[in-house]
């Protein structure tokens, strides 16, 4: 009962963030798709750092060209992509991973997008900043 409490207590808290935030998420409205993309076992997970007053994200990086995929587990909202895609690719793409013969894929020259549910139901595909904050992005994407 302490363990359903604490995590009734966690989830509390990050819905409180995500309405300060603006920032609605939506239930699954398939179990098993939600166990398989964030459950327990998926090392996918939205949540709250209430010492740090910031939200933690999983993000999926697609690159369609290669039929390849990335996954960042925690990427708190301060951070910015650009950190991540240097670690990743390099600045030049002298990191580049052994699919990426031309070294095409520079963290600076990296576009990317992020894809949601609109209100009526529809895809939206919406261009971020690498170099800024993921947080306000966000926000900004909803209003």
């Amino acid at each position: 009962q302490e363990r359903a409490a604490a995590q009734a207590a966690m989830e509390a808290e990050l819905a409180s963030a995500l309405r300060r935030r603006q920032l609605p998420i939506s239930d699954f409205t398939d179990e098993s798709l939600r166990l398989q993309c964030v459950g327990e076992n998926s090392g996918a997970r939205v949540w709250f750092d209430s010492t740090t007053d910031e939200v933690h994200w999983p993000v999926l990086l697609l690159y369609p060209e290669a039929s390849m995929s990335d996954f960042i587990q925690d990427m708190a909202e301060g951070q910015t992509l650009l950190g991540q895609l240097l670690e990743m690719f390099g600045a030049r793409g002298e990191l580049s991973p052994p699919w990426d013969h031309q070294r095409k894929y520079a963290a600076g020259a990296l576009q990317p997008y992020i894809c949601f549910e609109s209100v009526d139901g529809g895809s939206v595909v919406r261009p971020l900043r690498s170099d800024a904050p993921l947080g306000p992005q966000l926000a900004r994407l909803r209003r």
